[in-house]
């Protein structure tokens, strides 16, 4: 069986634009996949939690922009609050729409009982949504 990382070393590929990783829960250490996005990230998630104010750690949405395949890729951590739904992808819709690319997938990883990649599809219709379970 694969590990989580060698999983999103698979599905993370030149044509991914950005990962949408949606927990329950604000970003922590021990949130499902922080150590393996923070590879992918070279560090950019623990330093944040090392460096940031309890009140910033608190925040439901946090973005983290790498390198990959030579380009600006980003992974987004939502933690899914009903009230902010729709505010929080309209938000990135924004910055997302902003990048000029070619590359045209997007890749979800979704830990919550909402289905997240109906919304995504319509925000993005020019766009693959990859829906992936690790």
């Amino acid at each position: 069986m694969k590990s989580a990382i060698q999983i999103l070393q698979d599905e993370i590929t030149p044509y991914t634009l950005g990962v949408f990783w949606i927990t329950p829960s604000p970003l922590t250490k021990d949130t499902p996949l922080t150590r393996e996005f923070d590879y992918f990230t070279n560090g950019q998630i623990s330093n944040f939690l090392k460096t940031k104010s309890p009140e910033e750690k608190k925040f439901t949405k946090n973005i983290f922009i790498q390198k990959s395949f030579g380009e600006d890729t980003f992974i987004c951590h939502l933690q899914d609050v009903l009230s902010e739904r729709a505010e929080s992808l309209m938000q990135l819709k924004s910055l997302i729409d902003s990048v000029k690319t070619e590359r045209n997938e997007l890749v979800l990883i979704n830990t919550t009982s909402h289905d997240y990649s109906l919304e995504l599809k319509k925000l993005y219709p020019k766009l693959t949504i990859r829906c992936i379970k690790i």
